[in-house]
């Protein structure tokens, strides 16, 4: 069956996609120097282009032990964003697909299976170089950016979350977790919702955080429930985004 993007993420008032493949691994307090050396030659490996600028964070912030980032063309301009993130306690690739309303170039299908097996496959071999390390949790991060969205248009974009069931909400705020058993399994659906507006009368952005990821914590995933979390994940995105948000 051919593959197809999401209808939801092709809709024009999207302006950012960012996809995150994240793992949760045990937590540890920093890498070592020979560890870092294996990273960076790893990565180099994996895909050159994608993965460029080995300095420090651009915060030093304590959880994140290692850090690399890519220069993204988007339009007329190059954007610096982070490829992989090494945290205390998470190993994370970045996947940006459309920034400023532009998509990225070769960036591959946010739903796409051969960028989830050669993600699967990355993760898997830092797994392997690494020592102590084992994938705990897998989730795949949607950051998404909607907009611009004039006042007028606010009451009936957001009718649909306003009107949904809360039978399998756990959290509300605009920010809510859906558990979703699929036979044996249970996933987290976490789906944040942020607008901020200066006036009433501004039009504004909307920011979307979906993170998909198997509820219950393992000792060790195996590369194939690590990929079963994350086809779930490009099944149910669609109409997750189609039920709580009207564009």
């Amino acid at each position: 069956m051919a593959e197809t993007n999401p209808s939801f993420l092709n809709n024009a008032k999207v302006q950012q996609i960012i996809v995150q493949y994240a793992c949760r691994v045990p937590v540890r307090k920093e890498l070592n120097t020979s560890e870092k050396t294996a990273l960076k030659n790893m990565l180099k490996e994996f895909d050159s282009a994608k993965f460029q600028i080995f300095d420090e964070p651009f915060q030093k912030n304590p959880m994140c032990l290692f850090q690399v980032q890519n220069q993204v063309p988007v339009g007329p301009n190059i954007i610096t964003l982070p490829s992989f993130i090494f945290a205390n306690d998470s190993i994370i690739f970045f996947y940006p697909t459309k920034m400023v309303g532009k998509d990225v170039p070769a960036a591959g299908r946010v739903d796409g299976r051969d960028l989830n097996a050669k993600v699967l496959d990355w993760i898997f071999k830092v797994q392997n170089g690494i020592s102590n390390l084992s994938c705990q949790r897998s989730g795949k991060i949607f950051d998404i950016i909607l907009g611009p969205v004039t006042p007028s248009d606010k009451a009936q974009m957001f009718k649909k979350l306003f009107s949904r069931s809360l039978d399998k909400v756990g959290e509300v705020t605009l920010s809510f977790a859906d558990y979703h058993t699929e036979g044996a399994e249970i996933f987290n659906i976490g789906t944040t919702i942020r607008y901020v507006q200066q006036n009433l009368h501004d039009n504004f952005f909307v920011n979307l955080r979906v993170d998909i990821n198997n509820r219950t914590m393992a000792s060790a995933m195996e590369p194939r429930d690590v990929d079963k979390v994350w086809k779930f994940a490009d099944a149910i995105i669609d109409t997750h985004l189609k039920e709580i948000i009207e564009i």
